[in-house]
């Protein structure tokens, strides 16, 4: 694994041109998983916590592997295929990175909603709590902007599909 994100670090060193949002969700994820993966590895089986923090640690192992592991490389994929697909441009740069940036930042925080109404400390979960709230937003701006993307940059176009017969086309 350390290879691999040795060579996407060159890889990156040598760029000419500006990263493409899904190449932003792939780095993220590939980045993030070592850092989930090694600190529920430490805090759970290495130098164990004890008590109700091992239910803890793996309620924030799970909530970052899918936040910050298996979301980045969906949402990657959708903000690569779609605009491909369409063979239209995304539709705003600055809103594909201020969902970024609210996926990674919230997205680790999202995981112990999973023990409401179980022994963790109240803080806890009420941080996790507010972090989905925002993710919300994250959400929000990555859905606009693929719909948009779809739709196109024509504000007053509806989703209406033409069938055409082969007598019109004469």
């Amino acid at each position: 694994y350390a290879v691999i994100g040795g060579a996407a670090l060159l890889t990156l060193s040598r760029r000419t041109r500006p990263l493409y949002v899904s190449q932003w969700y792939l780095l993220a994820a590939l980045y993030a998983f070592p850092w989930v993966f090694s600190a529920a590895g430490v805090l759970l089986h290495w130098r164990p916590v004890r008590g109700v923090m091992q239910a803890v640690v793996a309620a924030w192992y799970r909530g970052n592997f899918l936040e910050l592991w298996l979301t980045p490389i969906a949402l990657a994929a959708m903000f690569y295929f779609i605009p491909k697909l369409t063979g239209r441009p995304l539709y705003s740069r600055g809103l594909a990175r201020f969902g970024f940036w609210l996926q990674v930042l919230f997205g680790a925080w999202t995981g112990l909603t999973q023990m409401i109404g179980g022994p963790a400390p109240a803080w806890m979960l009420s941080v996790s709590i507010a972090a989905n709230w925002l993710l919300l937003l994250a959400v929000w701006c990555v859905a606009w902007n693929l719909l948009r993307t779809v739709r196109g940059r024509d504000e007053g176009r509806s989703w209406k599909f033409e069938v055409r017969s082969p007598e019109s086309e004469t």
